[in-house]
């Protein structure tokens, strides 16, 4: 197989640092949609540098002076401990030298601790917060994975993505794991993308959600399977996409999967005797209008785009739309449907 040329190379490395014009940046689209040597250049460059915090600047921590100032002060404790211990080395002994080699090593074992106390208490914080940065970085990585899967797919489609069918609004979307041919889930057409081969199970599973695990199955139960077998078995929501709107929506800056939907979080419960998650029926109330998704502690949530981008949002609107619910809708029963295609609905 031919290797991809240095203009080729350069194009892609534009459209990951996100510079370049608009001409280049479309090129690089089109050529990580169609050739699988582009599209894994481009999976490469994720797995590397999305590590290293080359995608995108992260937010200055809101605690950034409090901990600056903290840590000052820690250093000045240290110093002044210093200080103290040395002068108490040079002074002549009051007591025997066995008393004051006692009390010199109280001394310097309680200033010790009270360095290591303060150290635990500014580094967990700052651990956490390395650790929650990571998580939202592997999330992009894997959402990015997705996104060039459904690409590869609609590649080989003329254009279509995995359908949902649910005309008028009659069928459910929030049954995962009813392995019927009716449509009881918007996640059947994702778990198209699985059961042919275009995208990993891994890869719809958030490292921030321990509870969460990808599919495991065997190739003849995948090929039985008609859905996910379980909720846990994927991390994010996905736009409701079928016939023109699908088309559109892979054409366009429309968001196509994202962080778990925290409204339908809420409001699915588990039957403790079947097993089975049962839809109790909501109202929108401000809380639920303003949460953000659980996966990242309600900082915001990872979204893909049709053109294969992923950002991480800290609103639940684009372009003044709410991601998260239909427009106008503030009843739902687990069987609505967004009001055209411009009317981002990610579900369940």
């Amino acid at each position: 197989m031919k290797s991809l040329s240095k203009e080729e190379k350069d194009i892609i490395l534009d459209f990951y640092f996100r510079c370049g014009s608009q001409e280049r940046i479309d090129r690089a689209r089109d050529l990580i949609a169609s050739d699988k040597r582009a599209a894994e250049l481009f999976s490469k460059l994720q797995e590397t540098l999305d590590p290293l915090g080359h995608v995108r600047e992260e937010p200055c921590p809101d605690e950034l002076a409090e901990i600056t100032v903290a840590r000052l002060k820690l250093a000045a404790s240290a110093e002044r401990t210093r200080e103290q211990v040395e002068i108490e080395q040079t002074e002549p002994a009051a007591v025997g030298s066995a008393g004051r080699r006692w009390w010199s090593n109280i001394t310097d074992v309680a200033a010790v601790a009270a360095i290591v106390l303060a150290v635990i208490s500014l580094g967990i914080p700052s651990l956490n917060r390395i650790r929650q940065a990571s998580w939202e970085k592997a999330c992009q990585a894997n959402l990015a994975g997705v996104g060039v899967g459904l690409k590869s797919y609609a590649q080989d489609s003329n254009g279509s993505a995995p359908c949902f069918g649910n005309a008028a609004g009659q069928n459910p979307w929030w049954k995962i794991g009813e392995q019927t041919e009716r449509k009881n889930s918007n996640t059947q057409p994702v778990w198209v993308l699985v059961k042919k081969g275009y995208v990993d199970p891994e890869n719809l599973i958030c490292p921030a959600r321990k509870e969460h695990e990808p599919v495991d199955v065997s190739k003849q139960q995948m090929a039985e399977l008609v859905d996910f077998p379980a909720r846990k078995n994927l991390s994010y929501s996905f736009a409701f996409m079928c016939e023109k709107g699908a088309q559109k929506a892979l054409r366009k800056q429309f968001v196509l999967f994202g962080d778990l939907n925290p409204i339908f979080e809420s409001v699915l419960q588990k039957d403790p005797r079947s097993g089975q998650y049962i839809f109790r029926e909501v109202v929108l109330n401000d809380d639920l209008q303003r949460a953000m998704s659980r996966s990242h502690g309600g900082r915001g949530q990872n979204l893909l785009f049709g053109d294969i981008s992923v950002s991480f949002n800290r609103d639940r609107k684009v372009n003044g739309d709410d991601i998260y619910t239909v427009q106008g809708v503030t009843d739902y029963s687990g069987t609505e449907v967004p009001k055209s295609a411009d009317d981002i609905f990610l579900a369940p």
